[in-house]
């Protein structure tokens, strides 16, 4: 099985797991083990709402952190998520920097426990592009 997958096929998953990650964040307000995410603050929840933001935790403001995500490196055996944008976003953060510090209190950025929900979709849609290329390779 080996050189099976292109390394454009693994840009491909790349791409999946972080459309997976960003659908559950942003639409499904949920981390990466599945569960809802840890309240706001209820300074951070009124500042929101004067913004006209839902309080849903959904850690999107701007956009700029999740919109950030991409495949940063992919080979034929690996793939690299990360985040591209360099430039300070609200707060003075970069995509990266904010990541780390949401991650710490709300755990979104990953693929989640073993036999988790979300693992379960990436590796399904992975399957789905390996036996695609088993079938062309045939």
């Amino acid at each position: 099985l080996n050189n099976v997958l292109t390394t454009k096929q693994m840009e491909l998953i790349g791409f999946a797991g972080a459309a997976v990650i960003q659908e559950e964040t942003q639409d499904g307000h949920i981390d990466q083990d599945g569960r809802g995410f840890k309240a706001y603050s209820r300074d951070y929840a009124q500042f929101r709402k004067e913004e006209g933001r839902g309080n849903k935790v959904d850690l999107t403001f701007t956009g700029q952190m999740l919109n950030a995500m991409k495949v940063l490196r992919a080979t034929d055996r690996t793939v690299t998520i990360g985040f591209i944008d360099s430039r300070p976003a609200r707060g003075g953060l970069t995509p990266s920097q904010k990541m780390q510090r949401t991650n710490a209190v709300r755990p979104w950025f990953g693929f989640g426990r073993k036999g988790s929900k979300r693992r379960q979709r990436i590796q399904q849609i992975g399957s789905e592009i390996f036996i695609e290329a088993l079938t062309r390779q045939s």
